[in-house]
């Protein structure tokens, strides 16, 4: 739900939107001639079987030649010889969350690796390396900790939903045409964006008289955040191609910021869901200067994301591991919205982190002092994104280095401040009926007015 991610790059758009198809509905090999190396590629959407624990088998390990490894062998090798240096896209993420090593530096046992953890390629190997960049060489994802709270926290914000909406927020004004593509027109006429008993309410209001686009709301707080925790409470509607989204970005709608337009700047995305999913994605977006690669350091260039050449870096490309379960719903019967849910994240230096209604504990003087995740047996309701294992957000380094020398923290982009976003958009996502100007967007996804997304709180907390 980023505010303009297919502004510039078809590329960026595909990749965003392919991340919600169903598996097997989309074959990323069919992206090669529009997704080149100024992009990251598609294939790293391949639809995987992953859980987040610590595979391995009895302890053996093998090369290739091992026969319990003949059915990767071949696409292994073609991996190490040809693959890296023709498309590194396709082994950045895996190399850099498994490996802990980049296309450049990756030995074979390293590719070898991530075929076993299945995480390239359409077959696994049978045996893990004997010998890798980053030992032990069977572990694939360790089981992942929910962060703790290193100190109290106090609460500096709690908006105000009494009288008018924008006392707290910008009611913005701009069509999707050019941004998502969805069907959102997103106006400012008191309709779309609202207080009710107490209540924030961003509404799909109407249809647009030709058919071609649905008025929607978008709000973007007035104030400006640098880390903290940031607590939702809110009702999402689903269902009838919605497409809502709790989100941070800098500055003003088209992500400017210090280090540049969108995506240089940055873009948190604590929450977005499309149409019945009963899960959320959970999303960073960084990105940096480039004259054409962005897999090689020579490349970056410190042109501020200026079109047509930069990089976009986010965390979709793993787009499974961003899930965040939160509630089954029934398009059928009628259950066209979760019933409030508590969404809260939490973000600190190197470290940013999302949870689905947890459990929050405050000390006497009403200080948050512990964020405990919500146990459900099988589905994520957590997700932490760390900087050092997180390549899509270490990627931009050697931007903020080069371009930006004494006058960044590590964590850039998210070391800047950044506003609260609310919106509803309608279609536009991979799979759905309907797309900005086409007379579908009454047709097929008219149903979708009248959508609500209810915030009943938003508080922030340093």
């Amino acid at each position: 739900q980023r505010s303009n991610i297919a502004m510039f790059f078809p590329c960026s758009f595909a990749i965003f939107v392919a991340s919600f198809l169903p598996v097997g509905s989309f074959d990323l090999a069919d992206t090669d001639s529009v997704c080149d190396d100024t992009e990251i590629s598609l294939r790293q959407l391949r639809a995987r079987q992953l859980t987040n624990t610590t595979e391995g088998t009895d302890g053996a390990c093998g090369g290739l030649e091992d026969p319990r490894n003949a059915d990767c062998a071949e696409q292994v090798q073609w991996a190490f010889e040809k693959g890296l240096k023709q498309h590194p896209g396709w082994y950045f993420v895996p190399l850099g969350t498994i490996s802990r090593t980049g296309p450049s530096d990756a030995k074979i046992g390293d590719l070898q690796r991530i075929f076993f953890c299945g995480r390239a390629g359409k077959t696994r190997c049978g045996l893990p390396p004997c010998t890798c960049t980053s030992p032990p060489c069977n572990v694939c994802e360790a089981p992942e900790l929910a962060p703790k709270l290193s100190k109290a926290f106090t609460r500096i914000k709690r908006f105000d939903f009494t009288g008018d909406a924008k006392k707290e927020f910008d009611v913005v004004q701009i069509p999707d045409q050019n941004m998502t593509h969805s069907c959102s027109n997103y106006v400012d006429d008191g309709s779309t964006v609202f207080t009710k008993d107490g209540k924030l309410v961003v509404k799909v209001s109407s249809a647009c008289p030709d058919g071609t686009c649905l008025n929607s709301g978008r709000a973007m707080s007035r104030d400006a955040f640098t880390y903290g925790v940031f607590t939702f409470s809110a009702k999402v509607p689903k269902c009838n191609s919605v497409w809502p989204a709790l989100w941070l970005l800098p500055e003003n709608s088209k992500g400017d910021g210090k280090y540049g337009p969108w995506p240089c700047s940055g873009e948190i995305d604590l929450l977005e869901t499309v149409n019945d999913d009963s899960h959320g994605a959970f999303n960073l977006v960084a990105g940096f200067g480039s004259r054409g690669g962005c897999y090689d350091p020579a490349a970056v260039t410190c042109n501020a994301c200026a079109p047509p050449s930069y990089c976009t870096s986010t965390t979709l490309a793993d787009a499974e591991a961003s899930h965040l379960m939160v509630e089954d719903v029934n398009c059928a019967a009628g259950e066209t919205s979760w019933k409030e849910h508590l969404f809260v994240l939490l973000w600190q230096r190197d470290e940013i982190s999302a949870f689905v209604d947890p459990t929050l504990s405050y000390n006497q003087a009403g200080q948050l002092i512990s964020i405990q995740e919500k146990l459900r047996q099988g589905s994520a309701t957590f997700k932490t994104y760390k900087r050092p294992t997180t390549p899509t957000w270490s990627a931009v380094q050697d931007y903020m280095n080069k371009c930006f020398p004494g006058r960044h923290a590590a964590d850039a982009p998210f070391d800047i401040p950044m506003k609260i976003v609310l919106n509803i958009a309608v279609g536009g996502y991979g799979g759905a009926p309907c797309f900005w100007g086409e007379k579908t967007c009454a047709d097929s996804c008219g149903a979708a007015v009248g959508s609500e997304l209810i915030i009943s709180d938003i508080s922030v907390w340093q």
